[in-house]
């Protein structure tokens, strides 16, 4: 077909451009092949019904760009598109995360947002074949941040994990700002959120997550992570059989009646801090075949019932520096040293407590190893509601923690106190 504009208007339509005539009766689509320069057009095939006083449309094609990411110049884009889906778990919302155990069709920088009250039981594993890149970021699985309602994922499965990465390609994934509530009955099984199996479980964020169980059936691990790089924070975990967290970067958690609290198991130089751990049966934090460096300080480990192990820690990791800890009530032994290690040794490869509160427990530190300590202190550190789960310290804890002198042989003094959690001043006057 021939199309003819008036006044002979050239450049309106490029080749490939799509028309749509339509005159309230009949719709076609004509595909431009060429622009003769004089106002007319050539089309790909000529129109089979008849129109009159008819309206020309030009389709504008969107795409999705699988680079389209926050962290890509955003001139480079003039509009996104978004999908509403009903679950993340339905037979073809899978295909987003895997098609047939191969790569699914999400890309990186993508995100699957969940609405303010999602709910949806998954009665399944949801395995992961593609993550994130270093260009374009993170793959991520969120509940949308602040909801009213917190999106949760009920997971009904007896033995197998809830979200697991799988393949070489799985890495960079992001979950963050829903609960996982396992109601299953029967033994205990499997993660919640666990590590890939294939690679290791790299550059993995973890973030405000609930993690819990109904039935009479626990997580035995809450999140599984095995890198250096992963970041685990801000979570809520709860009566797991075996660890709540496996992985280094674990900062600002809290985990409750849990067997142990954080595993740190040969990852290298990362923080482990502000965690606070309420009755572990087990463990609060153990360190295991750990060679490289790392700083635990301003955890909070408490136990009211049974008689559990504060820390924990074995031959090799010789090189941590463990400060303004509170490891209080009802250890067994707040501190733990196991293997063929002598406290000279520990000593020599800067393994130092520092002005942690050890209190109400029957042992401080394992026989022959408290030259380590440093600055310890062993009063009530007064937390303002322990049964409440508000682990605040009293003025008990009032700059007490490390540093508490001079900072080099400057004027600056520094006011710390010992916990995962600061005290609060009072205001107002007081008479004393």
């Amino acid at each position: 077909a021939l199309i003819t504009m008036d006044a002979g208007r050239t450049g309106l339509f490029a080749n490939g451009d799509v028309l749509l005539i339509r005159d309230g009766t009949n719709d076609e689509y004509l595909t431009i092949t060429n622009d003769n320069g004089d106002g007319t057009y050539n089309t790909s095939f000529a129109l089979t019904n008849n129109f009159a006083n008819a309206d020309l449309y030009l389709m504008q094609y969107i795409t999705v760009e699988t680079a389209f990411t926050g962290i890509v110049a955003q001139t480079k884009y003039d509009y996104a598109i978004g999908g509403v889906r009903a679950t993340i778990g339905g037979t073809v919302s899978r295909k987003l995360f895997n098609n047939n155990t191969a790569a699914g069709d999400w890309k990186p920088g993508w995100t699957v947002e969940m609405q303010s009250g999602h709910a949806e039981t998954l009665t399944a594993e949801l395995a992961i074949y593609r993550g994130g890149d270093s260009t374009n970021g993170y793959v991520s699985i969120i509940g949308k941040e602040g909801a009213a309602t917190r999106p949760k994922i009920t997971f009904t499965h007896a033995t197998q994990n809830c979200f697991i990465p799988r393949g070489s390609t799985a890495v960079r994934i992001r979950y963050a700002n829903f609960d996982i509530e396992r109601n299953v009955n029967g033994a205990a099984a499997a993660a919640a959120i666990a590590d890939s199996t294939a690679v290791g479980g790299e550059y993995y964020i973890v973030r405000n997550m609930k993690i819990t169980s109904i039935g009479t059936s626990k997580w035995v691990n809450g999140i599984l992570g095995s890198s250096s790089v992963d970041v685990i924070d801000e979570n809520y975990i709860e009566n797991t059989t075996g660890v709540a967290i496996n992985g280094s970067n674990a900062v600002g958690n809290y985990i409750t009646g849990c067997a142990s609290g954080i595993s740190i198991t040969n990852q290298g130089d990362t923080p482990v801090m502000h965690n606070i751990i309420v009755n572990p049966t087990a463990t609060g934090i153990a360190i295991s075949n750990l060679a490289g460096n790392k700083i635990i300080m301003f955890n909070t480990i408490y136990a009211n019932a049974g008689s559990p192990n504060g820390f924990s820690l074995d031959s090799t990791s010789l090189y941590q520096t463990y400060l303004n800890n509170n490891i209080v009530q009802g250890m067994s032994t707040a501190i733990v040293i196991t293997g063929a290690v002598t406290q000279a040794v520990l000593l020599s490869n800067g393994n130092l407590w520092r002005n942690n509160c050890l209190y109400s427990n029957t042992n401080q530190i394992t026989t022959g190893y408290s030259g380590l300590l440093s600055g310890t202190v062993t009063t009530n550190p007064q937390f303002t509601n322990a049964a409440g789960g508000d682990f605040s310290v009293g003025i008990n804890m009032k700059a007490l923690g490390w540093p508490n002198t001079n900072i080099g042989y400057g004027s600056t003094r520094s006011y710390i106190d010992i916990g995962a959690a600061q005290r609060k001043e009072r205001s107002g006057n007081y008479v004393f």
